[in-house]
């Protein structure tokens, strides 16, 4: 099984956008705790911030962070918002291909439309989501609308990116 610490390695590898000077806490180790919230359906920073707190004997030393307490909310929040999404989303993939099975697995690809979340239009967000069903997974997710073309069409636009992260 990969560990927790194989996650925060490859956090690493996104720039960090925080100047040198006032960092009490690993960019990597924010990343992964940030991820495992959003595991457990935790979506507000002070919320993620008590949850940390609560389980900090058991993530403190595998995330990498030295500090008595977790992070501030406000610093988590300040921090996600210098990071680039590109970035996280390649890291991400490098983890992925880490946990997936090397034996071959099964795709499924599914559009949505999210009428709780809105684009910059003020529009109901649509996406196309590619899963691996029996792992739970998400391996890729594109918006619909961005790309000014139907569910299939967006597909069509980012099937070799999905086959070349996932061969």
């Amino acid at each position: 099984m990969v560990r927790l610490e194989s996650l925060a390695q490859v956090f690493s590898q996104i720039t960090d956008p925080r100047l040198p000077r006032g960092k009490r806490h690993p960019l990597p180790g924010m990343l992964t705790l940030v991820f495992l919230g959003l595991l457990a359906r935790i979506r507000e920073m002070a919320v993620l911030q008590r949850w940390a707190e609560a389980h900090w004997d058991q993530l403190r030393e595998p995330l990498g962070f030295e500090r008595d307490k977790p992070p501030h909310a406000t610093t988590i929040s300040r921090t996600l918002a210098g990071c680039s999404v590109a970035e996280f989303a390649q890291a991400f993939t490098t983890w992925t291909k880490q946990v997936l099975p090397e034996e071959p697995f099964t795709v499924a690809v599914d559009a949505k439309t999210s009428c709780q979340g809105l684009d910059s239009d003020g529009e109901p967000v649509q996406l196309v989501t590619a899963l691996v069903h029996n792992l739970k997974l998400v391996i890729g997710q594109w918006s619909v609308r961005g790309e000014k073309t139907n569910e299939s069409g967006a597909l069509k636009n980012h099937l070799p990116e999905l086959l070349a992260n996932f061969p």
